[in-house]
């Protein structure tokens, strides 16, 4: 598994390249010879431009990760993708309601679906959400401590942990389609688990990596 370091604009990506300059992204989005990659996500954090700075691109202004901006304002977040050869593992449902079973109630907390298709509880802090970590497939909206959303009385509310379920193999299914990392889940998804799996396991069969 590697990653690439991105930005990400409104109708507009772009790709580090190994020689520090970028490449923009138009259709396809296909790994190339010049592109930067690592198989190390804390180099992609620590290389991926800070908040608040500018970049020039394609004679275009652009304010990178911008703590405010305007309507008026080109702005581009930073972003990455995950290179795969083989086809990962399907997240299971079992696993996610195994990580709310064993999460701490007192703590707040992120839901995330990692890049090697496992759910885990982020604490916040230490876990920053701003920070460009390719990890991070799905970030759930964030659990605040004392409200129940965690714990073993959580993980028996099988309505709840199903419509998470289902809302991350929707977000899975696109990362593979994608590469993208970082997707904030926001809505729940209107297709069945039955259904989505169903996608994957023809995903599976015609993998190409």
């Amino acid at each position: 598994m590697e990653f690439t370091i991105e930005l990400d604009g409104i109708g507009v990506r772009y790709r580090l390249l190994k020689d520090r300059k970028w490449r923009k992204l138009l259709k396809d989005v296909r790994l190339q010879e010049s592109d930067f990659r690592t198989t190390d996500a804390s180099v992609v954090i620590r290389d991926s431009p800070p908040r608040d700075s500018s970049i020039v691109l394609d004679g275009v202004t652009y304010k990178v990760n911008p703590t405010v901006a305007s309507l008026a304002d080109n702005v581009l977040s930073s972003a990455s993708s995950v290179i795969r050869a083989k086809f990962p593992a399907v997240p299971q449902l079992d696993q996610l309601r195994q990580a709310i079973r064993n999460g701490d109630d007192s703590q707040t907390n992120a839901l995330v679906l990692n890049a090697q298709g496992s759910f885990e509880l982020r604490p916040r802090p230490p876990y920053n959400i701003s920070l460009n970590d390719p990890t991070v497939v799905v970030r759930h909206e964030t659990f605040i401590a004392g409200n129940g959303y965690v714990g073993a009385e959580a993980a028996k509310h099988a309505q709840f942990i199903d419509e998470i379920y289902a809302t991350s193999i929707d977000a899975w299914i696109a990362h593979l389609k994608t590469g993208k990392t970082q997707v904030y889940s926001e809505l729940p998804s209107r297709r069945s688990v039955a259904d989505l799996l169903s996608e994957l396991e023809n995903m599976r069969e015609t993998w190409k990596g």
